[in-house]
């Protein structure tokens, strides 16, 4: 089976369209290579008919984001895949523009990246990443646009060509790299656990529509009803967002759509259409916190990105979910045990949280939560303007998902502890009723309050 791969990938290209053209990428950058290095590149064409599909491939050392006649169409964050976007919605009849911002953190750099047209008779033609692209140290206004006069940019630098044995990108950037980013596209059957083995209700049916190319569009983790009918998605790290329509259900020749979203946005953990805006609740180190997407230039696609509040926090028990409150008027946002508060406008809760432990606590031998005190998980109500949080609730080990009754009734679930199972202060995982100033009572390692403690609520059921 090791050379079924490489062979099959060999046959792949050898039938190829004759529109392909037979010269490899080649890796660009500028001629001085330094640290923390930014450079904009630019790629103009002409176009007399529009392609049936189109796609983008490419990758950076260290990292990209790829615009198409000024929208952006892929986010790409490591050197070590290739990422695939599709690009036929961007593209127009006449002149066109492949402009890509790139970043160097250090040690060696190199761009590299390819375009493929697909006309309806098969013919493909590709533009690709040479010394005839145009770049620039500075990204002065309009930089990505069509009408943008570079004639002041120099020429690129060629590195090297797509597989070439002495680079350093060369083990993982291959030509056998880029067909499989590029035949994604082409998945007609993906694979998933079959809709057989799904448990569902008398009355509903499940039918596959997507599988998610873990090494191009990541791990995806949140999911939220988009205005159209179809869906945003985010990447659990940095693969940033994606808008889904899903195919017709019961039609076999409808297919699902799945397009990067344009906004430099990426980790969240809850997503939210609400107030003619995409709430992102981004879960991810530095940039954790609570961001509000608009399309602010009318053009229909969500580019212009706002925080409208930090939060100190990140993994698996950082910030999570943003959904909309009972009377649509607000936001519920809530954070695990190692999410600080944000900073409140008020609190139904009480905020003595100093703790008085009778015996001494015993720090969870792992480590996990060691010096991380009350009030432990939260969940806040927030203005949709992200101005006044208010805290509504606390004591959760990590619930990640809030819901909403019928009656609207707020409940959640909360994680267990699972090291600590068989101790006395071992608690399951539970359902939780969130009532206005509750306390749920998690404190670290053996410090959590019993249910039968007057200041704490018992869960609905363990």
């Amino acid at each position: 089976m090791r050379f079924l791969r490489p062979l099959f990938c060999l046959a792949l290209l050898h039938i190829l369209p004759t529109g392909v053209a037979a010269e490899p990428a080649q890796w660009i950058w500028v001629e001085a290579v330094e640290d923390k290095q930014e450079v904009w590149f630019r790629k103009t064409f002409e176009l007399n008919d529009l392609p049936t599909s189109a796609t983008f491939a490419g990758c950076c050392d260290d990292e990209c984001s790829v615009y198409l006649n000024g929208k952006q169409i892929l986010n790409q964050r490591t050197w070590q895949s290739v990422g695939m976007a599709p690009a036929l919605a961007s593209l127009k009849k006449g002149t066109n523009v492949l402009a890509i911002e790139t970043e160097n953190r250090d040690s060696a750099a190199g761009l590299i990246g390819r375009l493929s047209l697909e006309a309806a008779d098969g013919d493909v033609t590709r533009i690709m990443t040479d010394g005839t692209w145009k770049i620039s140290s500075e990204d002065p206004d309009g930089w990505n646009q069509i009408g943008f006069d570079d004639e002041s940019w120099i020429n690129a630098t060629v590195v090297g060509e797509l597989g070439e044995e002495n680079l350093p990108w060369s083990k993982s950037v291959t030509e056998g790299a880029f067909v499989e980013a590029e035949a994604t596209r082409y998945e007609l059957n993906p694979k998933a656990v079959a809709v057989d083995n799904l448990n569902l209700l008398p009355g509903f049916k499940a039918e596959l529509i997507y599988t998610v190319p873990k090494a191009i569009q990541g791990s995806w983790v949140s999911i939220t009803p988009a205005p159209d009918g179809g869906f945003f998605v985010s990447d659990q790290r940095d693969a940033g967002l994606y808008h889904i329509t899903p195919a017709k259900l019961g039609d076999p020749e409808s297919k699902t759509v799945v397009e990067p979203v344009p906004a430099d946005i990426t980790s969240a953990q809850g997503l939210l259409w609400a107030f003619d805006s995409l709430y992102v609740c981004v879960n991810g180190g530095d940039r954790s916190g609570l961001y509000r997407v608009t399309d602010e230039d009318g053009d229909g696609s969500l580019e212009s990105v706002k925080k409208l509040r930090s939060i100190r926090g990140g993994g698996e028990h950082g910030p999570h979910a943003v959904i909309l409150s009972e009377d649509g008027k607000h936001l519920y946002v809530l954070g695990g045990n190692h999410t600080d508060l944000p900073e409140l406008s008020g609190s139904r809760a009480p905020t003595n949280w100093s703790e008085d432990l009778l015996l001494p606590r015993q720090w969870d031998a792992r480590g996990h939560a060691k010096g991380k005190l009350a009030p432990g998980g939260w969940v806040c109500k927030v203005t949709p303007d992200g101005e006044n949080w208010e805290l509504i609730s606390n004591g959760y080990r990590n619930e990640y998902d809030i819901g909403l009754s019928e009656e609207g009734e707020l409940f959640t679930y909360d994680a267990d502890m699972e090291w600590d199972f068989g101790a006395p202060w071992y608690r399951p995982t539970r359902i939780c009723h969130v009532v206005s100033g509750s306390e749920f009572g998690w404190r670290s390692g053996s410090g959590k309050w019993p249910t039968y403690y007057e200041d704490s609520l018992p869960p609905v059921v363990d």
